[in-house]
């Protein structure tokens, strides 16, 4: 009579723990951060969860049929195949415990060893006692009067890297990136996390619209004009997506400053981009409701016209939009300088990217991100037209 045995259960059970431990060893290991975007990077962390689900559930199942078939056969393998099915989990537990421990640093906005530039942390005081937290880069050696700007994150919460603190660990810290290219040659840069992120103190920016948050970004402004070597007629601001609308919003209200540069930002109606996220899958019409009736910025972007501020804006820009942007068409970025050329702005300067996302990531025909780090040919055209426009 052939004797029953879940061995294959067993060793189903151990190739998915090794898979899965392996993985978490290897994602520092192979510099899989740099390689993924916060995307690929959440659908990893899913795939892990599942496999880890189906781990545990192997686990036990292998073991009830192990115990049961060691009761009524006595055999001492079953014994050992139960153990083995009882360890599989410990071991994944384990595994996980050793990569989080690994990654639960704090994140450091210092620069490297060795950089060009000074590196403070700023605390900046707003009414009703909040405080947006941030860093400031200061070249070495500058002087006074040092041009700056102000970076200003994209929509939904990030901390002054732009980075999403709630997402898996990625590589994606383009502004991390940004101060490091224009500090380095000469340019002081002023990032902060958004209310209630990261070190600021305060706020639900789920509450606040684009308009709301633009107070802020003022807040970072009159700090920097504060500042003795800082050049206050030398502040620029670059906005990335949502940030493009709050720096062309502060923009028009204040003629002193000096430069913007917009990356990936809305030049149509919010409606009209909420539909082209539709089509584009990123968003359902259930989604859109129930953000509309729930989401304070949402029925905001909803009524807002991009273009109005545009119009006003006489500001030196520079505007950067990839062709394969899914969340916004990248034909906006036209809208947005023909606006501006309208009203007499001759200084706009557009650059549509070939190959480039949304996140202005360099992504492959198949729309999979090459490297989860801003290319060097996208902090050269940011770098070198600043210094023009600044100089």
């Amino acid at each position: 009579m052939r004797r029953e045995n879940s061995g294959w259960l067993l060793g189903l059970n151990l190739v998915l723990v090794f898979l899965v431990v392996g993985l978490l060893l290897a994602w520092d290991a192979l510099e899989l951060v740099e390689r993924l975007s916060a995307a690929q990077a959440k659908n990893v962390t899913r795939g892990i969860r599942i496999a880890g689900l189906a781990i545990i559930l192997i686990g036990l199942a292998g073991l009830v049929r192990e115990i049961r078939l060691g009761r009524r056969q006595g055999s001492g393998r079953a014994r050992l195949r139960a153990a083995a099915h009882l360890a599989a989990p410990f071991l994944l537990l384990l595994g996980v415990a050793y990569s989080h421990v690994k990654a639960a640093g704090p994140v450091t906005y210092a620069p490297p060893s060795g950089a060009a530039y000074a590196y403070e942390e700023v605390r900046l005081h707003l009414p009703f006692g909040d405080v947006l937290a941030g860093s400031l880069t200061l070249p070495r050696g500058a002087g006074a009067a040092i041009p700056s700007m102000v970076l200003i994150t994209g929509s939904s919460p990030h901390d002054r890297d732009n980075a999403a603190p709630r997402a898996p660990r990625s590589g994606y810290r383009p502004f991390r990136q940004i101060a490091h290219r224009l500090s380095s040659h000469g340019i002081a840069v002023l990032r902060m996390d958004d209310r209630g992120v990261g070190q600021s103190v305060g706020g639900d920016l789920g509450q606040l619209t684009t308009a709301e948050r633009a107070r802020d970004i003022e807040a970072g402004i009159a700090y920097l004009r504060r500042r003795p070597e800082i050049d206050a007629a030398r502040i620029g601001l670059l906005g990335l997506s949502e940030g493009v609308s709050i720096a062309n919003m502060i923009a028009a209200r204040d003629g002193r400053i000096n430069a913007l540069v917009l990356l990936s930002g809305i030049g149509s109606p919010g409606k009209e981009v909420l539909r082209y996220q539709i089509r584009q899958g990123l968003l359902s019409e259930n989604d859109l409701a129930a953000l509309l009736r729930t989401d304070k910025n949402t029925r905001f972007l909803h009524e807002y016209d991009p273009l109005a501020f545009a119009r006003m804006v006489r500001q030196p820009v520079l505007i950067l939009h990839g062709d394969r942007d899914r969340s916004v068409p990248y034909a906006d970025a036209f809208r947005l300088e023909q606006a501006m050329k309208e009203n007499g702005n001759r200084d706009v300067t557009v650059r549509i990217l070939a190959g480039y996302n949304h996140p202005l990531l360099k992504v492959k025909e198949d729309g999979t991100v090459v490297s989860a780090r801003l290319s060097d040919d996208v902090l050269a055209l940011i770098q070198n037209w600043l210094q023009r426009e600044m100089e």
